[in-house]
């Protein structure tokens, strides 16, 4: 009896339990001065130790749940990151598209009418209608004029969305692409996102090979038309032969060889023997060896025409610089590889994937914004003497086809 108060306060209280274990027990011990309160004061420390080792067996098990079944809608550290890298290049390439077709459209409509202004405050009703029909023949003059080029890096920046959309939802889904066995404990909801996050990857495959042949098409299109009647243009007719039969060889082996039936390439777990449906070596091995060739075949095109172009060699310097910008495309190519082979069933390379993709977009549309950085900056205008050397083959630049790269307005 003498010890039941102090019971019945560690029974109320399980957390002051833990802190005032020894203390509880000496006091309970020296208060139980006759035999029949014997029993009460073996109860109050039988108690006491219960509550003391059950109280933190609970926290750990409840920490590690919290570790081994995450919320499936929580993002995690690299998730997040790769979250916030992907879109911020997508958004990149998307001014950079923006202002491909801006310098575009300064070139095809000379934008007077957005020069145009009243002298006197008010604007009468006739100059009104005068500058929205003036706005609209620009309009339709301009998408009357827009090359076929332009209409394709529409198409490749919509790939680049799906690449950076597809890379998100494998990271925070995951995929097959893990070592042997690892899918075991599995739950089935673990199943179903991973089933989720290896369809995410055949698009993440698809939209990556659309978006960097797209801008290939785009290169291939813009040096055509430069290279019109000159020695280079067989150059350009043999290289896009060659990126239309990487394009087909790389869809045939992907969809119809490397992994049969297709269905495997998000079969959770992969069945033995079939591991290029999730690691994609032998695809991977292909892609790059088309990528990085076809790339180098139109890097090297323009040169010829920059050398013997009649220019400053100041300007032949930018000029090189500019069409020299791919070479970037190909040392991320490289380095994406490089971590697809060295670490594997890791998802680092998903990073790569959208900083490939993004600097592709982004350097094809470099040649056309001088126009625009002439207009926001108010620089003088490109340089350089017109005419050729028939004999030679030289040929300047700004008299084939200035609208395509956009040195001259």
């Amino acid at each position: 009896l003498c010890s039941l108060p102090e019971l019945k306060k560690t029974a109320l209280g399980p957390s002051s339990a833990t802190s005032r274990s020894s203390s509880l027990n000496r006091d309970a011990e020296k208060s139980c001065s006759f035999p029949r309160a014997s029993e009460f004061c073996s109860l109050h420390i039988k108690t006491d130790s219960i509550l003391t080792r059950s109280t933190q067996p609970k926290k750990e098990k409840r920490e590690k749940a919290s570790m081994i079944s995450p919320d499936p809608g929580a993002r995690t550290g690299p998730s997040r990151s790769l979250l916030i890298q992907s879109w911020t290049l997508v958004a990149v390439a998307f001014m950079s598209l923006v202002a491909r077709f801006a310098s575009r459209y300064l070139q095809i409509s000379g934008g007077n009418h957005l020069s145009t202004s009243s002298k006197s405050n008010s604007v009468s009703s006739f100059e009104s209608h005068r500058r929205i029909d003036a706005c609209r023949a620009s309009l339709s003059k301009f998408f009357r004029r827009l090359a076929a080029d332009d209409y394709l890096m529409v198409l490749a920046f919509a790939s680049l969305v799906v690449v950076a959309y597809s890379g998100n939802e494998v990271a925070a889904n995951g995929s097959n692409y893990v070592e042997d066995g690892e899918t075991d404990g599995w739950t089935e909801e673990q199943r179903d996102r991973a089933v989720w996050g290896s369809k995410m990857l055949v698009a993440l495959e698809e939209g990556m090979v659309a978006c960097l042949w797209l801008v290939k098409a785009c290169l291939l299109i813009l040096y055509f038309r430069l290279t019109s009647n000159l020695p280079e243009n067989l150059a350009v007719k043999l290289t896009s032969v060659y990126c239309i039969l990487g394009f087909a060889v790389i869809q045939t082996l992907y969809l119809g060889i490397w992994c049969r039936p297709m269905t495997k390439y998000w079969a959770v777990p992969i069945p033995p023997g079939n591991d290029q449906c999730k690691t994609y070596h032998h695809h991977l091995i292909t892609l790059t060896a088309f990528h990085i060739s076809s790339d180098l075949l139109i890097l090297a095109i323009p040169l010829p025409m920059i050398i013997r172009a009649r220019l400053p060699l100041h300007q032949k310097l930018v000029l090189c610089f500019v069409f020299s910008l791919g070479v970037l495309v190909v040392l991320l190519a490289i380095l994406n590889r490089y971590y697809n082979f060295v670490m594997p069933h890791d998802l680092v390379f998903l990073a790569w994937y959208n900083g490939e993709a993004s600097t592709a977009v982004i350097i094809a549309n470099v040649p056309f914004l001088w126009i625009l950085l002439r207009r926001v900056f108010a620089l003088e205008a490109w340089g350089g003497r017109k005419g050729s050397d028939p004999r030679a083959g030289s040929q300047t630049m700004e008299r084939k086809d200035p609208e395509a790269l956009g040195l001259r307005d």
